[in-house]
């Protein structure tokens, strides 16, 4: 089972960065199995990432988990560009 978790840095909204993490759950037991926090491919700056509800944006294609959301640069939060990050089992990209 694999969930995925969205935290802020801050409470403070106007200086938080939302950072994505995906958690590898023991399906029997509900025990933490592995913990991945995700990095958004070239993007070597501060950023705030998102993923919308709805099975759409995280769902799993044949063996990869598929990841998708929009992000915004910390030094730009007017541009929302798209991201897509895919996963294997193991939590590889």
């Amino acid at each position: 089972m694999f969930v995925l978790l969205q935290s802020d840095t801050q409470p403070q909204q106007p200086l938080a960065q939302t950072l994505l993490s995906v958690v590898k759950l023991d399906a029997r037991n509900g025990a933490i199995q592995e913990v991945k926090r995700i990095e958004l491919p070239d993007v070597a700056t501060a950023y705030s990432a998102w993923v919308d509800k709805g099975d759409s944006h995280f769902k799993w294609q044949g063996d990869t988990l598929v990841i998708a959301g929009n992000y915004f640069l910390m030094s730009d939060k007017n541009r929302r560009p798209p991201f897509d990050v895919r996963l294997d089992r193991n939590l590889n990209p």
